[in-house]
């Protein structure tokens, strides 16, 4: 975060096209989530492949830096028509992906991103939206604490994320299989997963 912010770019948020896959591709790089550990989504080669499996596919909303020819921001909101709600199914707005370029934060760039994606929220009528935060993620403190002038934050439950990494070659652990998994096991994914969270 810089001490004095620059005034906000002299760009207006727009809607991302597949044009802007390179740049943000650099943004999300430059923007790694830092919490108790940092975390970078390498999205290579592809940004909006992940975007398109979001809900019913996210809306990507971008801010351009015409001083660097850069991306100063991006932000994404993916509908979603079926969530559950205190046991009830029903539709809702996943606001997803949000990044400002480090020497864009504490500008309130982000308010103008977050404007957007929430205007297009609303026109479409929908009255849910949800994120997730990482624990730990300094950027995201004001905005979650409500003194960020965007809409109220409200914890629901903390999720907890167990995966498995393969990235370096280990020998299989006696006794454990690694397979895709096929319908038949989903019920028994939501019980393991409903009991370790």
């Amino acid at each position: 975060m810089t001490d004095s912010p620059a005034p906000l770019p002299d760009s207006a948020p727009r809607w991302a096209t597949e044009a802007d896959n390179e740049a943000l591709l650099e943004l999300v790089r430059a923007c790694p989530m830092k919490g108790s550990i940092e975390m970078l989504f390498d999205r290579s080669p592809d940004f909006f492949a992940l975007s398109h499996l979001q809900g019913d596919g996210a809306n990507i909303c971008v801010v351009d830096d015409p001083a660097s020819g850069k991306l100063a921001a991006v932000a994404a909101m993916a509908p979603l028509s079926a969530v559950y709600v205190d046991g009830a199914v029903r539709s809702a707005d996943y606001a997803c992906d949000l990044r400002v370029r480090p020497e864009w934060r504490g500008s309130g760039l982000y308010k103008q991103v977050y404007q957007h994606i929430e205007a297009w929220s609303l026109g479409r009528g929908e009255g849910l939206g949800f994120t997730t935060v990482m624990k730990g993620n300094r950027a995201m403190a004001r905005i979650v604490a409500g003194r960020a002038g965007v809409v109220p934050y409200h914890h629901i439950t903390t999720l907890r994320n167990f995966t498995v990494h393969f990235l370096f070659k280990k020998r299989p652990l006696p006794g454990i299989t690694i397979r895709p998994a096929p319908a038949a096991d989903i019920p028994e994914m939501v019980a393991l997963w409903s009991r370790l969270n």
